[in-house]
């Protein structure tokens, strides 16, 4: 999503012509009234834009002034999509589509328009069952990115409040260790290593204990169940919740969104968003919203479906699990060749099967990325 120029990324460019490119509003197209939306939500888009700008115009102004270089200025920039995704797809769209009429000699209206509705889209609606929106297999969840890595010191997602994160980030025991666990050796660089020489890079002093509800606790990479002289060793890695402080309409009782939690890099990854509902929600089934997710995903990809666990539990993924822990939840998801870069969870409530409880979609692509990196650093540390 490179929506002030593609070469901003691997920032070349010079302050000056990205300050040149930021003086056209994204939103001047808006003028006319946007079809599907509530004068309510025009003016939340509105300010996220004008927030976006000014997001943008800070880090410009902090290059400026050399409080930052270039590749904290990309940083900065990616941070500023991230906060406000919808903002910018909607301004690379237009100038996109800009671009292509200059080119062609057609008339731009229907591209648009196109666009517009890509803004409604990828915009937090909290009428909508779903809160979330892929394009391009980039998530979004609640309004916010949930794809790049950013400074735990400044991430400030729009609507969310940050307090049980920035908790954890000080003390490890606020972290939790929940959903796909891998086995350690499917990260890279640790596959050929013995489990005594695993848990020396681990700093474990027993490679064999098999505490399967606590699990040992590992400094610099996760928390370790089932021992690691055995193929059912299995990682969970430390994570912390922002959640929506915002207005969250008739279906959500909350909405967080996890992140992994790097201390050595004082970084963290977007992992998943999940949405509780109200019990006393009725417009909706779990059937209708296995459906609905199934309709979101493959929005953005293709082959998307549901795997069945039981009367209370659905998955959405694009290809089938192999493997299985003793919950008969996936397991090894970063294993070779990693088919699923994104992974969605529908609960029921247990009295009542027909009534959705919670909605999860996971970004299992930077679940193993993270943990490369961190396996990548422990085999360099050796």
């Amino acid at each position: 999503m490179n929506t002030l120029h593609p070469n901003i990324a691997r920032a070349v460019l010079t302050a000056a012509a990205i300050a040149a490119l930021c003086t056209v509003s994204p939103l001047n197209a808006l003028a006319a009234p946007i079809a599907g939306l509530n004068p309510a939500a025009v003016k939340r888009i509105k300010t996220a834009n004008a927030n976006y700008k000014e997001c943008q115009q800070a880090a410009i102004t902090a290059l400026n002034s050399k409080l930052i270089n270039q590749v904290k200025f990309s940083a900065a920039v990616e941070a500023c999509r991230e906060r406000f995704p919808a903002i910018s797809l909607y301004s690379q769209c237009k100038r996109q589509a800009i671009e292509a009429a200059a080119t062609t000699r057609k008339d731009p209206s229907g591209a648009l328009v196109a666009c517009k509705k890509l803004l409604v889209a990828a915009s937090f609606d909290r009428e909508q069952p779903v809160p979330f929106f892929v394009s391009d297999n980039q998530l979004f969840f609640g309004g916010i990115g949930m794809n790049k890595m950013q400074s735990a010191a400044t991430l400030d997602p729009p609507n969310f409040d940050c307090d049980r994160l920035n908790k954890a980030i000080l003390n490890p025991l606020e972290s939790q260790y929940i959903l796909f666990g891998n086995h350690p050796k499917v990260f890279k660089t640790l596959s050929p290593l013995s489990a005594q020489d695993l848990g020396k890079a681990l700093q474990m002093e027993d490679v064999t204990k098999a505490d399967s509800k606590k699990g040992v606790g590992t400094p610099r990479f996760g928390r370790i169940f089932g021992g690691l002289d055995g193929s059912k060793a299995t990682v969970f890695f430390p994570a912390a919740a922002c959640d929506f402080d915002g207005q969250l309409g008739k279906a959500f009782s909350g909405l967080s969104a996890f992140y992994l939690i790097d201390k050595a890099s004082a970084e963290v990854t977007p992992y998943f968003g999940i949405a509780h509902f109200r019990p006393n929600f009725k417009d909706l089934t779990t059937k209708d919203l296995v459906t609905k997710l199934i309709d979101t995903l493959n929005a953005g990809g293709s082959g998307y479906h549901a795997i069945i666990k039981n009367d209370t539990t659905a998955f959405v993924a694009n290809t089938d699990f192999v493997e299985f822990d003793d919950e008969k939840d996936p397991r090894n998801v970063c294993k070779d060749p990693r088919p699923n870069s994104l992974v969605g969870i529908v609960q029921a409530a247990k009295d009542n099967p027909a009534k959705p409880r919670y909605l999860v979609v996971a970004n299992v692509k930077n679940l193993c990325e993270y943990g490369d990196r961190l396996a990548v650093r422990l085999t360099a540390e050796k």
